[in-house]
């Protein structure tokens, strides 16, 4: 099952996306780095060994 987290690189994003991927989930994430930096997606393959599905964007668009 895949799970779609937007803000996936900020501070509670990228722990729920590392939560759920280490629960067996594929994550799929979105965001526009506004309040975050693209570091986040390392920080969580550090973790969990593994590549978030990544797509840079901004919902209101």
């Amino acid at each position: 099952m895949s799970i779609f987290v937007t803000g996936c690189t900020g501070y509670i994003g990228s722990h729920t996306c590392v939560e759920l991927m280490n629960a067996g989930y594929e994550v799929v994430g979105l965001d526009n780095f506004s309040n975050s930096k693209p570091e986040g997606l390392d920080a969580i393959k550090q973790l969990t060994g593994k590549e978030v599905k990544f797509y840079e964007g901004n919902m209101l668009d």
